[in-house]
């Protein structure tokens, strides 16, 4: 039976990801199982859509695990009315864990499924409180950043990276931009482009919507992602600049993966938050993954974290 708060939702299938949403938000449930007995949400980057984790969604995983992507409000395809853009990391959080746990109450599973968080950057972040408000059997933390007054360190980005991000943004000023983000224009304009093979480069920008022509919809729909690119801003400036309390990742946090190769946080931030809640720390070379393939030693580092808290 299908939870009443699910706007809707499709079968699930061994072969085909079912997709639905809740609150206008779009989410996408990897599972061989109609019935899994652990949920792993993975949470996208700023402006993220659920398309940025299905490489590793794709990836082999043990039957019993269903793995859960989503968009957020104003990017991907959770542009509505319905779907209204977070000012703080706490608003996110509380969010997210109603969706699990009414995707979990519609499986009508005896225990019910066990909750893994899986974050990147300000996925990350939302992760953090997520794993302070509630229990979560692992939480695994890649590119994050616990608060600025908490570890009275320097400015954790780098001002390289905000300043190529602030271009690709400018890039987003036009109506006909109505169904992209700033996810899609920092992999069209950013650092993936140089590093990332010019062939496969070309068929990921293939994969992007092209733009419609434009409209007073369009207008409207333009408007609502440019909100929720600003609300991103706030919520990550707030998270940032707050004492964060970690001492609920304490029970959950079984690894924290740092990017050497990363061009917008600093990767010794996520080296103290592991430090500060003694769990693992694991370094990967690549960059702030916006890409359409798993990073190498990415999954198994994912599910390693995952099978520890077992």
């Amino acid at each position: 039976m299908l939870d009443p708060a699910l706007d809707s939702a499709s079968v699930v299938s061994p072969v085909t990801p079912s997709t639905g949403r809740f609150r206008g938000v779009r989410y996408v449930l990897h599972s061989h199982s109609e019935r899994p007995s652990d949920i792993v949400l993975l949470l996208p980057g700023a402006a993220g859509r659920a398309e940025n984790w299905l490489p590793v969604a794709r990836e082999a995983w043990p039957s019993e695990y269903g793995l859960l992507a989503v968009d957020y409000p104003g990017s991907g395809d959770s542009a509505s009315v319905e779907a209204r853009p977070f000012l703080t990391t706490d608003s996110a959080a509380v969010f997210y864990w109603d969706l699990v746990q009414s995707l979990a109450q519609s499986m009508e599973t005896s225990p019910p499924p066990r909750v893994h968080l899986v974050g990147l950057s300000f996925g990350a972040m939302v992760a953090q409180k997520m794993a302070a408000q509630h229990h979560a059997e692992s939480v695994t933390l890649v590119n994050t950043y616990p608060g600025l007054w908490f570890w009275a360190r320097p400015w954790p980005f780098y001002l390289r990276g905000l300043l190529w991000l602030t271009l690709c943004a400018l890039t987003l000023c036009r109506p006909s931009k109505a169904s992209s983000d700033l996810n899609e224009a920092w992999f069209l304009w950013g650092p993936a482009r140089f590093r990332t093979p010019l062939a496969r480069w070309r068929r990921t920008c293939l994969t992007f919507e092209a733009p419609s022509p434009v409209s007073w919809r369009s207008v409207w729909q333009w408007l609502q992602r440019r909100l929720g690119d600003v609300s991103f801003v706030v919520a990550i400036l707030r998270h940032t600049l707050r004492c964060e309390d970690v001492r609920g990742l304490q029970a959950s946090c079984t690894s924290v993966v740092v990017c050497a190769n990363d061009w917008l946080l600093r990767p010794q931030n996520g080296r103290l938050l592991a430090d500060a809640v003694g769990c693992t720390v694991v370094e990967l070379p690549h960059g702030h993954l916006v890409q359409l393939e798993a990073p190498e030693g990415l999954v198994p580092t994912l599910q390693a974290s995952i099978e520890a808290s077992h």
